[in-house]
């Protein structure tokens, strides 16, 4: 495309180009949508859980787009799939209760005591031998 944003083949979207959106799957749409974001250049996009709905094939298609963006645009993303946030993101910043409790890469992330208690019920390893550890 001349406008600077992935070409529409980039996106697999040239054989549903002729139809209208709201003929289109949840997966198609959101390929749609993030075209249309893409096409406008911006240096930052905001997403809320892009993925909802998507099949895995999907889903890893969309995360390989927003890699290949990767200097072009910076994206804050609202995401529960762990996998696809393992895949894009360079930094992850988890929230509980409205405040920011942890921020680093995925690995920092998924070792924190405090997210996997938080997230997974899992108690930190050290806890005393009459609490749970789940």
């Amino acid at each position: 495309a001349g406008s600077g944003g992935p070409d529409i083949d980039q996106m697999s979207t040239a054989a549903i180009a002729s139809q209208y959106a709201d003929e289109l799957s949840h997966g198609w749409r959101q390929r749609l949508e993030m075209q249309m974001v893409l096409s406008q250049r911006p240096a930052i996009a905001v997403l809320d859980e892009p993925t909802a709905g998507m099949p895995k094939g999907e889903r890893q298609e969309f995360a390989q787009l927003l890699i290949e963006q990767r200097g072009r645009t910076t994206f804050l993303i609202v995401e529960h799939d762990m996998d696809f946030v393992e895949a894009v993101a360079d930094t992850v910043s988890f929230m509980h209760d409205g405040r920011v409790t942890a921020s680093g890469s995925f690995a920092e992330i998924s070792r924190n005591p405090t997210v996997r208690e938080i997230y997974l019920g899992v108690r930190h390893r050290d806890a005393a031998p009459s609490e749970p550890v789940l």
